[in-house]
């Protein structure tokens, strides 16, 4: 028609849409009630476990810790995307720390090995203290083959480094001292590995993002 101009459309080819880039917001991290009750309970069983040390608690808190990375396996399987990331990365490192972990001469060289040791060093408090003759005693944990008082009765002398049996005098049954080196480090371990499987998640998950937004 006279009078009218007409303008022409130009679409953007699909080249051309490939090219533009969207910058994304930065997804910070959300703290749900849930999850950070079951932070608040882990980390209470995993004091008490520390503190006790012993036999049952070691097996309780290992077999705790098999059973977590294997339901991850299961959760890495049947999720998708940013989750499927999250729980793959939760697998790749959880079980690597504890097959690492379980192999003798590669335990000893850990990190967390030798931290453990030294802070179960810390917690002398965790043996049980006894008075005998108004000295207090503290018990060790390794087995001496005699042990007796000084002529003062102000002194415990034994035959080697080691721990002693007490008996009390009320009951007349064995005072019995709660957990043992060994068991702290490995309850450690166990601890530590579902702490490396979190972190490993974490990082999964953000490689996952960035790489979708590229």
């Amino acid at each position: 028609m006279a009078g009218h101009e007409r303008f022409k459309i130009n679409r953007p080819s699909p080249s051309s849409i490939d090219t533009l880039h969207v910058d994304a917001p930065m997804i910070r991290p959300r703290f749900t009630i849930a999850g950070i009750s079951c932070f608040i309970v882990v980390l209470a069983i995993g004091l008490a476990a520390l503190w006790e040390a012993t036999e049952v608690w070691d097996s309780a808190v290992f077999g705790a810790t098999l059973a977590l990375l294997s339901l991850a396996a299961l959760m890495a399987m049947h999720r998708r995307e940013a989750r499927r990331a999250f729980w793959f990365g939760f697998v790749v490192f959880g079980w690597t720390y504890v097959v690492v972990s379980l192999v003798p001469s590669v335990q000893a060289r850990l990190p967390t090995t030798l931290a453990l040791i030294k802070l179960d060093g810390m917690l002398a408090d965790r043996a049980i203290a006894f008075t005998a003759g108004g000295v207090a005693f503290k018990s060790v944990r390794y087995t001496v083959r005699s042990a007796a008082y000084s002529t003062d009765g102000s002194t415990l002398v034994a035959t080697g480094p080691g721990s002693i049996q007490v008996w009390s005098s009320t009951t007349g049954k064995p005072i019995s001292v709660p957990g043992t080196t060994e068991n702290f480090v490995r309850i450690g371990h166990s601890l530590f590995a579902l702490v490396a499987a979190y972190l490993g998640g974490v990082l999964s998950g953000r490689l996952h993002r960035a790489e979708t937004r590229v």
